[in-house]
């Protein structure tokens, strides 16, 4: 038995992520802290992948989302998400496909594109020249009408909306691009919101014939027949569905939609309110005659949700942590995995084992030192209260962070997880040196202290590996997590 799982279903699937995200009502951004699930991104692994510190493929393992959660610095709850698309930029002397109903996801040669003013279109028709042959778009598309344009280079496009400056912000990257379905919008809404609204509720409803496809051209040709659409929606003179066949060479070489001259400029004529329908052609002196088939636009009508229009199956998650975040960041040291972590819990005394709900928190534990001896500690070093060569029953751990008294550390597997104790020296491998706080002489009498966050808690959704990232106290952090179904 063979099965697919429909386009359709791939994008409830990520609609359902990102209603779970959702605080209601909300169209991308979660706004002010609630009892509703959170998510949040965190920043993992300041020690080196290996000798040559390359980042590995990750691995789908629970022990690879151990490895994470050992190494776990800091998170912070996401505060903005949007459905993404591929990016496809309008280049001029680039070729494009019309929107086709047979095409799954999103084809090698694009049927969208943005332009140089972030605004989307879709593309309905694509160029060709005398013979059939596809040729290359040279005229960017411009303008926001409802009713679609025809460039001067023989495509035909239909605007869907333009990115704003936020969702550029947040979502626009290299590699993908925001869509999303526009809200209500109010006197104070983005001029990008209201002009998409305007397009998205002038969508014709019911389905559109948006072109044809040829399975053959026929033979034997003297001049262009007639075409007969057939089927169940609008096919009337003013309003409805008409198709030209062109001949070149005795065979057909291309079927389109007729320009809507009458009714407006720059627009073809594509009815609506189609379930299905058929082409037949007649006349032009043919000895075999072409077939070809209708594609059909969405269901709502192409402008109703861009998401569906442009294929969206998957959604973006952004953070931007600014230099420390009030102390809850490293900086000066350097993290090389990035995950998105739902619903952790909080190791607050007061809250424990209740969930985190800050908008950032600590993921390492800390050591509180006698005196200042913990700068000299140095960040990314390995510290102990041994020798340093592995000794059994010793502790060990990676230094994260120093200040004048406390030092933030992490254990992994390499380390192992025995335990630092009160007032006992420890080193580490640069040199430093120290004794911790004995029991009673600091705040909280102990001298060392939980992170805030239960690193072990919440669902762990993504795992990335990169390159090290250094972090600097003056440096802002432009972190996408982008899952895709």
């Amino acid at each position: 038995m063979v099965a697919t799982i429909t386009a359709e279903a791939k994008r409830r699937l990520i609609d359902d992520l990102k209603k779970d995200a959702d605080l209601p009502p909300r169209s991308h951004t979660l706004g002010a802290d609630s009892a509703a699930t959170k998510y949040y991104i965190g920043i993992s692994k300041s020690e080196d992948w290996n000798a040559t510190d390359a980042a590995p493929a990750p691995i789908n393992s629970e022990k690879e989302q151990r490895d994470f959660r050992y190494g776990l610095q800091s998170v912070k709850q996401v505060a903005n998400y949007s459905f993404v698309i591929p990016r496809e930029n309008w280049t001029t002397g680039s070729p494009y496909a019309a929107y086709n109903d047979t095409i799954v996801a999103h084809p090698t040669v694009p049927y969208y594109a943005m332009t140089e003013a972030n605004a989307v279109y879709v593309c309905t028709r694509a160029g060709t020249n005398a013979a059939g042959v596809a040729v290359p778009s040279t005229v960017q598309p411009s303008g926001s009408s409802t009713k679609g344009l025809i460039t001067s280079d023989g495509y035909a496009w239909k605007f869907l909306y333009t990115i704003g400056t936020l969702d550029a912000s947040f979502y626009k990257s290299a590699n993908f691009i925001p869509v999303k379905l526009q809200g209500p919008t109010t006197g104070s809404s983005p001029a990008t919101d209201v002009e998409q609204l305007a397009i998205q509720n002038a969508a014709v409803a019911g389905r559109q014939i948006i072109g044809f496809s040829l399975d053959s051209g026929g033979a034997g040709y003297t001049s262009n027949p007639t075409v007969t659409i057939t089927g169940d929606g609008d096919l009337t003179a003013n309003s409805g569905a008409h198709a030209e066949a062109i001949a070149s060479g005795g065979s057909i070489v291309k079927i389109v939609l007729k320009d809507d001259s009458a009714n407006a400029a720059n627009a073809i004529e594509m009815g609506q309110g189609f379930n299905f329908a058929s082409i037949a052609l007649s006349g032009g002196g043919a000895s075999s005659q072409t077939t070809g088939k209708v594609i059909f636009g969405p269901k709502a009508g192409l402008g109703a949700d861009p998401r569906d229009d442009l294929r969206a199956r998957a959604i973006m998650f952004n953070v931007k942590p600014v230099g420390d975040e009030d102390g809850e960041f490293i900086v000066g040291n350097s993290f090389r995995q990035i995950g998105l972590i739902r619903n952790p819990l909080s190791t607050d005394s007061a809250s424990a084992g209740g969930a985190f709900s800050s908008s950032d928190g600590n993921c390492l534990r800390r050591l509180q030192m006698q005196g200042t001896a913990a700068l000299s500690f140095t960040p990314g070093s390995i510290m102990s209260n041994g020798a340093l060569a592995g000794e059994a029953g010793k502790a060990y751990a990676y230094v994260n962070k120093v200040d004048s008294n406390e030092i933030w550390y992490h254990q992994t597997e390499t380390t192992g997880f025995t335990q630092f104790a009160e007032a006992e020296a420890i080193t580490d491998a640069a040199g430093g040196s120290g004794t911790t706080q004995a029991t009673g002489t600091d705040t909280d009498a102990l001298a060392f202290h939980e992170s805030k966050v239960d690193k072990f808690s919440g669902q762990l959704l993504y795992i990335e590996n990169a390159a090290a990232v250094v972090r600097a106290a003056d440096q802002t952090e432009d972190i996408k997590v982008i899952i895709e179904i």
